[in-house]
Formats: C-alpha cells, sequence, structure tokens
C-alpha cells in the first residue's frame, strides 16, 4: 500500500501506528479489518496498563497491612515500577498522567458515584470507559474492575481531586515519586488524626501543618509543594490569602 506522507503521518495520529507498519495493513478484504482489530487490541492493553498504574498509585496511600514499614523495596512500589517501564517502552510521546475528579469538589455522591478520568496523551479512561474495555475482553468477573473503583474512592478520600504524575526514568526521579507518595499517605493519616504531616527526610523527623486552599479546606497538592520546596507553612498561608484578595478584586471590579 502507498500512502503519501500526510495521509501517513495522519493515520499514524488516528490509530497509532507509524508509517513500518502501514505496509503490513491491507485496505481490501479481511486484511484491512484485521489490521484495525490488533491496533484496537494495543490500544486496549494499554489502557490496561493505566489500570494497574492507578490502582498501585492508591495502594501506596493505603495503610501497609499489620502496619509493616514501607520501602523502596515494597512490592508495590516494584510493581508500579515495572508499569511505568512498560509505558514509557510502549508509548513515550508523553510523560505525564493526569488523573482528574469528574464532579464538583463539593459533591460526594454515593459510593458507586465516585469516578475520575485518567488522561495519557491520546489515551482517556473512566469507569464507563473501563466497564466498555472489560466487556470487550470478556473480563467482566476480573477483580481489576473494583481494584479500578477502589483506587478511585482512595484518591477521593484523601482530596485529590486532580493528580499529575510525570513518568520517571531515571533512578534518583524513581525516588522523587516514592517520597512524593509517601508524604501523601502521611499526609492522609494526618487528616484523620487532626495532625501535622510527620515524615522522615534526610535523616531528620519532620513536621509539617497541613495547607489549606482558598476555601480553607486541606490541600495535598499544596502541602507537597511546600514540603518540596521547603516554603514555610505560613509564607504559602499569605501567599494563598493573597491569591482570594486579588480573585475578589477582580469579581467585584465586573460587577
Amino acid at each position: 500500500m502507498n500512502l503519501d506522507a500526510d495521509a501517513i503521518e495522519l493515520y499514524r495520529q488516528l490509530d497509532g501506528l507509524d508509517s513500518r507498519e502501514l505496509e503490513k495493513v491491507s485496505l481490501t478484504g479481511d486484511g484491512f479489518s484485521r489490521g484495525l482489530t490488533e491496533a484496537e487490541m494495543r490500544n486496549d492493553a494499554f489502557r490496561m496498563l493505566l489500570v494497574d498504574l492507578v490502582h498501585q498509585v492508591s495502594s501506596c496511600l493505603r495503610r501497609s497491612p499489620g502496619g509493616k514499614k514501607r520501602s523502596l523495596q515494597s512490592g508495590t512500589f516494584d510493581s508500579l515500577k515495572g508499569t511505568v517501564e512498560k509505558l514509557i517502552r510502549s508509548y513515550d510521546k508523553t510523560k505525564t498522567i493526569l488523573i482528574r475528579y469528574k464532579g464538583t469538589y463539593e459533591k460526594t455522591g454515593s459510593r458507586d458515584g465516585i469516578d475520575y478520568e485518567i488522561v495519557f496523551g491520546k489515551y482517556y479512561l473512566d469507569l464507563a470507559g473501563m466497564e466498555a474495555l472489560f466487556r470487550r475482553k470478556g473480563l467482566e468477573n476480573d477483580n481489576r474492575k473494583k481494584q479500578l473503583s477502589d483506587a478511585f474512592d482512595t484518591l477521593w478520600k484523601c482530596s485529590a481531586y486532580n493528580l499529575l504524575l510525570r513518568l520517571p526514568e531515571e533512578e534518583k526521579e524513581y525516588k522523587r515519586l516514592w517520597v512524593g507518595l509517601q508524604i501523601l499517605y502521611r499526609y492522609i493519616r494526618a487528616l484523620e488524626k487532626g495532625s501535622p504531616v510527620q515524615f522522615k527526610m534526610g535523616g531528620k523527623r519532620l513536621s509539617y501543618p497541613v495547607v489549606t486552599n482558598e476555601n480553607g479546606k486541606p490541600d495535598p497538592n499544596l502541602t507537597l509543594l511546600a514540603i518540596f520546596n521547603k516554603l514555610p507553612s505560613e509564607r504559602i498561608q499569605k501567599l494563598i490569602h493573597k491569591v482570594v484578595l486579588l480573585m475578589q478584586k477582580s469579581e467585584s471590579g465586573r460587577t
């Protein structure tokens, strides 16, 4: 099959195939259908990796069974690292994954109503998409359906409405990801106890107040931002207060 450069680029964007793969696809008879089916199978396999990734991230945020100490050798994090490596090998054009709550922050809804969307490059997945994916693969009773639903529930309980993951490649980046997840884990425990976030970094035991957002609600993103940048909580709270005043001025100017 001969295609010009523009057609090849369009086809690649639509189906995620490079020009070398196009030579294997026939536009006649069963060959074309088979080519599209194979492409969809590869896309579904990739979506399954996203399901595994979100489940593994949420597992890092749950309590360890029996209160065991967590470490870089944790089986959960090893599984997460393996999934990240597969994602990078399969689709390395995008290095960030957005996990975003579908709904307003104030809405709680029922346990079954908590839904997030996973966005990674051209790929998108939510609970409805997951149901369709598992039906296509004949996996209606697969345990990963419940795992993804539980993962969304975990994220919602810790007020993680938007979680942006930058896929690491070097060992130091994996360690930073692990530290970030462990601080988020301790942030959740701090919310449960009504206490500061307590953790160990650089051999020192540290305690950091939970940072609240412009609505006065605990915010995991702002808390992690302050901790990683070693910003005093008072300073970041003053910055948030200034942002609130600017927003109020802007709104009053429009009325």
